[in-house]
């Protein structure tokens, strides 16, 4: 995943600077929306312990396709670990779950 500022709906591949990504540069010009997402974030910093932070962020929406009528809704809860280690995300994933 890379988050990065856009200043348009056409994406910049030049913004992904691994090497692995060059060969991608000359498809630029071609690139087609297939979707679209339209969802609200809501997202927080929870800590379950001291030694625990995890941004907890929830989507909530629509995903549509652009050539022809088809949506379907979306809504997914994000965890993302940033201080602590995957151990401790994972067992708070899993009492999420629950």
């Amino acid at each position: 995943e890379w988050n990065n500022p856009v200043h348009s709906f056409q994406p910049d591949l030049n913004l992904l600077n691994s090497s692995q990504f060059q060969p991608l540069l000359g498809l630029q010009a071609n690139l087609q929306p297939l979707f679209d997402t339209d969802f609200i974030r809501n997202a927080w910093l929870l800590q379950p312990e001291s030694k625990i932070l995890i941004e907890c962020a929830i989507d909530c929406g629509v995903i549509k396709t652009y050539h022809g009528d088809k949506k379907i809704d979306l809504l997914e809860i994000e965890l993302e670990l940033v201080e602590g280690t995957i151990n401790d995300l994972q067992s708070f994933a899993s009492i999420i779950m629950q």
